[in-house]
């Protein structure tokens, strides 16, 4: 069998599971609340946050649309910072450090299944920090790589997409007699 072909199911498959993840943009002024929404079902909703570049912690697990219907999975001192009732999450008096990234998802089976991401940003202009600190750019290039990250997976897709069309048309003409492209 010909290399190409042996290789051809690893591309497809590839671009089966490869998972365009839309990032939903929710902009809250420091001070105020932000609400996420979940698509789907109301009930055995997970709530994740991300802690430190792409490690998700869980927040809370809740069962239906009572607050009290809801384990949560933090410290005791940050508790009423959230507020998880179905698919409905809620951030309450946003800080600078709050803007980052939250996930929702489901359990299937066994499986924890991520299906909405949300990206909280400040309305406030961002200003020039007067210390030394880092902070204020750490932000920056974390809002601007999440930002490019859609960017990388839709060209490696695209390329993904070139190569099967190159190998599908090279076929076509080796097998119609035309002998190779190069």
């Amino acid at each position: 069998m010909d290399l190409r072909w042996m290789i051809l199911p690893v591309f497809l498959v590839f671009l089966v599971f490869v998972e365009a993840e839309n990032v939903t943009i929710i902009k809250a002024t420091l001070g105020q609340n932000a609400i996420f929404t979940c698509s789907g079902d109301t009930t055995d909703t997970y709530w994740y946050i991300e802690n430190r570049s792409q490690v998700k912690g869980l927040i809370a697990r809740t069962y239906s649309m009572d607050p009290d219907d809801t384990d949560y999975h933090i410290h005791t001192t940050v508790k009423n910072k959230y507020v998880a009732m179905g698919n409905i999450f809620e951030i309450t008096n946003i800080t600078a450090e709050d803007c980052r990234l939250y996930f929702c998802a489901r359990k299937e089976g066994s499986k924890v299944i991520f299906t909405d991401t949300f990206l909280l940003v400040s309305d406030d202009p961002i200003t020039p920090s007067t210390n030394n600190s880092s902070e204020g750019n750490d932000l920056q290039q974390q809002n601007s790589c999440i930002l490019c990250q859609s960017e990388v997976i839709y060209s490696s897709l695209a390329l993904n997409i070139l190569f099967i069309l190159v190998i599908i048309g090279e076929s076509v003409f080796t097998s119609g007699g035309c002998g190779p492209l190069l």
